[in-house]
C-alpha cells in the first residue's frame, strides 16, 4: 500500500487518514478520510480521495466507530455494485449520509448480503401428560 496523499487542504481541513483500498469499479487507489464534526451542522463526514484525480466523495458519517466503518468500506461482500458503496446511497438515493446496503435495494445480487434476519422456528413442545 502506498503512502497517503498529503496536501494543504487536506491538512487545513483536519482530515484524518481512516486507511485505503483498491477501488474496482473505478480501477484506481482510494484513501478514506474522517473530518470531525463541525458547524453548522455537527456531522462527521467521510472523504474518500481517488489517485486517477476523481472528484472527492464526500458524505455524511452516522455514529459509528472506525472499525464499523471500515468494515463497510473494505467488505468484499459489495464488490457487485456498479458503484463503490461510499457512493451508492447518495447516487441512488439523493442521500447525503452514509447508510449500510441491505438487499432490499441492491440493484445486483450480491453474495453475503441477507435480506434480514433468519425466521424463528416455532418450538416444538411436547404435549402435556
Amino acid at each position: 500500500m502506498s503512502d497517503k496523499p498529503q496536501t494543504v487542504a487536506n491538512d487545513e481541513r483536519k482530515l484524518r487518514h481512516l486507511g485505503e483500498t483498491f477501488c474496482p469499479q473505478y480501477q484506481t487507489q482510494v484513501h478514506f478520510f474522517v473530518e470531525d464534526a463541525r458547524e453548522p451542522n455537527g456531522i462527521r463526514h467521510l472523504a474518500v480521495q481517488y489517485a486517477n484525480g476523481r472528484r472527492e466523495c464526500r458524505v455524511g458519517l452516522p455514529q459509528w466507530t472506525d472499525e464499523e466503518l471500515l468494515q463497510l468500506l473494505l467488505s468484499a461482500a459489495w464488490e457487485g455494485l456498479s458503484h463503490p458503496v461510499w457512493e451508492h446511497t447518495n447516487r441512488y438515493f439523493a442521500n447525503a449520509m452514509l447508510t449500510w446496503p441491505s438487499a432490499a435495494y441492491c440493484y445486483v445480487p450480491v453474495a453475503g448480503i441477507s435480506e434480514g434476519p433468519a425466521p424463528q422456528e416455532k418450538s416444538q413442545s411436547a404435549p402435556a401428560s
